[in-house]
């Protein structure tokens, strides 16, 4: 039960296809802004987001902790926001 909880917390924005890597986001800062507002402590974005984050204010990026999917590996990324 308080593994479902920890997962709650987390997003995973984009597309997802399991045939490609994860696509670069758009709109990282209303990104961020919907998963503080719908409570998320988590959000697990693509490397190519890291300059993006530059854009955004420090209060809103402090707010939901980023994890960084290494190139861009959906499977990975699936089972790092699972935690398994």
């Amino acid at each position: 039960m308080a593994r479902n909880k920890e997962l709650a917390g987390r997003i995973i924005p984009g597309i997802v296809r399991l045939s490609d890597p994860m696509d670069e986001l758009k709109g990282l800062e209303d990104i961020l802004r919907a998963a503080k507002d719908a409570g998320a402590k988590r959000i697990l974005l693509p490397f190519s987001s890291i300059r993006d984050l530059q854009d955004v204010s420090m209060e809103l990026a402090s707010s939901v902790s980023p994890d960084f999917n290494q190139g861009g590996d959906v499977v990975a990324a699936a089972r790092k926001a699972l935690g398994i």
